[in-house]
């Protein structure tokens, strides 16, 4: 009877060790998984699937695989890492639920790996990390949840790129309740974007670049319900663009949209809509930073602009580009040039908006800045048309961004390759947010045609030099 009951309970806990794994586990250089019991399976030593949920840290030491959690869990204690790459390249790793590791992900001295679709739950108390990369580069963390632990401290990220980690991107994942999103520190040419970073500690930051890191581009992220947004220390030549930045008000030290300090120098700041922070951006420095700040959207901050020291930043993209929207600010519009001394209006107020006698806005925008391109269509109303018909030719035209003074041309293509100049206008002002549709913009009464296919044309050119910035065409026959 002991016999057999020693037999019972040595096969339910192999069983259970065929499952549940406890130790940390390895896949090493030659494919091997070590120990053999872990519930992960490979065919060919490329590919590694989980089986079931794993209690422990993993080692990766082989390059060129693919790692699929298959929607299982790799639990931690609070300690150590819970996939550990060194020295390694390529592999990606997907779909794995990663709890209560101190460093989620931890690399090392490794490259183009992807990590896409997972999601960890950080430990509760201490320093720790989602993502944590350090003298690593091309990499892409992607699409993955990230979820601050439960008692957090002000050194937290959920995505940290550390010393000499560059090229990397960060895309496209949702970063939530942890105390500071993305950290960049000491690293260059990375890209995050498109990121979901909400509901973090009030203290904390969405961003933050610190000490000598530059020509990083931060794009597209949304930033919300944060102590703060995007923190530049010592950090130069960066890109901030199209990212919306809304952060908690009401609190002493807190709300910042973007703060710039330590000499963060020569960045630029376009296309960012700061809304209902404490602060819109707060700039600190004794020096002139030169930071390029325009086409951004300042709309109902307590104070749009804080500037601490005597530093000095250019407030405007030149005419007839512009400057900044400031919800605070209305003027008069009846001019337009450089100089605001023109007949016309050009969606430009009159007047700069002063900050301080350091720094201005020599043009700002009379409506919130609304990213795009200038595009052209032209058109007809039908296809086939005979002599002595009524030609519709239709016109739109866009021009969402800013002032422009282009050329503009209309001409067709004739069924033998010639060409016949229709319309021609040397210097044409195109306002911002023009919005331009008119289907009857020419009516022709066509005279007789050799027939065949004809083509318009329709095109916005530089001045200077001709060169087409945007064209459109519509093909038609005659018979």
């Amino acid at each position: 009877m002991l016999t057999a009951l020693l037999i019972v309970m040595l096969s339910l806990a192999l069983n259970v060790q065929q499952v549940k794994a406890s130790g940390t586990i390895y896949i090493r250089p030659d494919g091997r998984i070590d120990p053999l019991t872990a519930p992960i399976t490979s065919a060919d030593n490329v590919t590694y699937t989980f089986i079931d949920n794993i209690n422990d840290e993993i080692v990766v030491e082989r390059s060129n695989i693919t790692i699929d959690g298959n929607g299982h869990t790799l639990q931690g204690t609070g300690i150590g890492y819970g996939f550990s790459l060194q020295s390694i390249n390529n592999v990606t790793m997907k779909d794995t639920n990663i709890r209560d590791f101190k460093y989620g992900v931890y690399l090392h001295s490794t490259s183009k790996n992807v990590l896409f679709g997972n999601n960890i739950k950080m430990r509760a108390g201490g320093l720790q990390h989602g993502f944590y990369l350090y003298n690593s580069s091309n990499n892409r963390i992607l699409e993955n949840q990230i979820t601050g632990g439960d008692i957090r401290s002000s050194g937290d990220f959920c995505v940290y790129l550390g010393a000499f980690s560059n090229n990397n991107t960060v895309s496209g994942n949702r970063l939530t309740k942890g105390v500071n999103g993305v950290g960049i520190s000491g690293a260059s040419n990375n890209t995050v974007s498109e990121n979901e970073i909400t509901a973090n500690e009030w203290y904390g930051y969405g961003i933050i670049l610190s000490p000598f890191s530059s020509y990083n581009r931060i794009l597209g992220n949304n930033i919300t319900n944060m102590g703060n947004g995007i923190k530049l220390y010592a950090s130069s030549y960066n890109k901030i663009s199209r990212n919306n930045i809304k952060t908690y008000r009401g609190f002493v030290g807190i709300g910042k949209g973007m703060y710039f300090l330590g000499h963060s120098k020569n960045n630029t700041v376009s296309d960012n809509n700061m809304i209902n922070n404490e602060k819109g951006i707060c700039l600190e420095e004794e020096v002139k930073l030169n930071n390029l700040i325009y086409h951004n959207n300042f709309v109902n901050n307590n104070v749009h602009v804080e500037v601490i020291g005597l530093t000095a930043n250019v407030w405007d993209n030149s005419y007839p580009s512009g400057g900044n929207y400031w919800s605070n600010y209305t003027d008069v519009d009846l001019y337009c040039g450089p100089n605001q001394d023109i007949g016309g209006a050009d969606g430009i107020w009159d007047h700069p908006y002063v900050i301080d006698a350091s720094n201005k806005d020599n043009y700002p925008l009379v409506k919130p800045y609304v990213p795009g391109t200038l595009t052209v269509s032209i058109y007809t109303d039908k296809y086939t048309y005979h002599v002595g018909e009524t030609m519709n030719l239709g016109l739109n035209v866009t021009n969402p961004d800013s002032v422009k003074y282009l050329c503009f041309a209309i001409w067709v293509t004739l069924p033998d390759g010639s060409i016949y100049l229709y319309k021609h206008i040397h210097s044409v002002v195109l306002p911002i947010g023009l919005n331009y549709a008119n289907p009857t913009f020419q009516v022709i009464t066509l005279p007789s045609l050799p027939p065949g296919t004809y083509t318009w044309h329709a095109a916005f050119l530089e001045r200077a030099t001709h060169k087409i910035l945007v064209e459109d065409t519509a093909q038609w026959e005659f018979i």
